[in-house]
C-alpha cells in the first residue's frame, strides 16, 4: 500500500495548525492518516519488532497515544500484529 507524505500528495494544503496531527491525503483514494500515524507507521515498517514503549520513547508521546495511533492504523488495514506480545508487526 502506498503511503505519501503531505509534500508528495498532489493538492495537499496543510492547515498550518498543529504539525503533528494534521491529516494526509484527500477524499479520493488511499487511507487518510495523520502525520503522527505516518511516523508510527514508518517506525513499524523499519522495525517490525518495535514495542509500543519503544515507539512512545522515540516519538516522545505516551504509550496510550501510541496505542490509539496503532488502533487507527489497524482499523485502516495498514498494519496487523502477528504472534501476540512477542510477535511482530506486519505492514500491508
Amino acid at each position: 500500500m502506498d503511503i505519501m507524505r503531505d509534500t508528495e500528495r498532489p493538492g495537499f494544503a496543510g492547515t498550518g495548525a498543529d504539525k503533528s496531527s494534521g491529516t494526509i491525503g484527500g477524499p479520493i483514494g488511499g487511507p487518510i492518516i495523520t502525520k503522527r500515524q505516518l511516523e508510527v507507521f514508518e517506525h513499524i515498517a523499519q522495525n517490525p519488532q518495535i514495542t509500543r514503549n519503544e515507539l512512545a520513547e522515540r516519538l516522545n508521546i505516551n504509550v496510550s497515544a501510541v496505542r490509539k495511533h496503532i488502533d487507527a492504523l489497524r482499523a485502516k488495514g495498514l498494519i496487523e500484529r502477528q504472534g501476540g506480545n512477542r510477535g511482530q508487526w506486519v505492514v500491508k
